[in-house]
């Protein structure tokens, strides 16, 4: 008998836990911005809405972003961060698979969390009950960026 579940690059217990411990449940609208779109045959086959990633649906729809840090700069991957944020509706979670760099997310409102799951490391950040405009998550970035202007000194 042929194996109909998609393959995934997470392990079981990280699958499980992604449904579980987010509360994701069929009909809900989740982002798959890894660079491949490694996750949008699973999450379709678990029943759940999958957007395109360059698709500009409004700010604050999605429960869940599954992203990957793909040897970014911190600074670059903060500012990708924002991005993906703005996608999230209130009390989502971005989750970053393999992120070299899982720091970069506390620099944002959230409650954020690193684990590894089976080899795999995985950081995230749920947000609050509070949806924020693309403007405003970037806001968060400049205020980690430090100035380069050297006119002060």
């Amino acid at each position: 008998m042929a194996n109909v579940t998609p393959t995934t690059p997470l392990s079981k217990a990280a699958v499980r836990e992604l449904l579980l411990g987010y509360g994701l449940v069929p009909g809900d609208h989740v982002l798959d911005a890894t660079s491949g779109s490694e996750f949008t045959e699973l999450l379709e086959f678990l029943g759940l809405l999958v957007e395109d990633s360059d698709e500009r649906s409004a700010p604050g729809r999605c429960r869940l972003v599954l992203a990957q840090s793909e040897d970014r700069s911190p600074v670059e991957l903060s500012r990708m961060a924002a991005g993906w944020l703005s996608r999230l509706g209130p009390g989502g979670t971005l989750l970053l698979v393999d992120s070299e760099h899982p720091d970069v997310l506390s620099a944002f409102p959230g409650t954020c969390r690193h684990w590894s799951s089976e080899g795999t490391t995985l950081a995230s950040l749920t947000i609050s009950s509070l949806a924020r405009q693309p403007s405003e998550w970037q806001a968060f970035v400049s205020a980690e960026t430090p100035s380069t202007d050297l006119s002060a000194a």
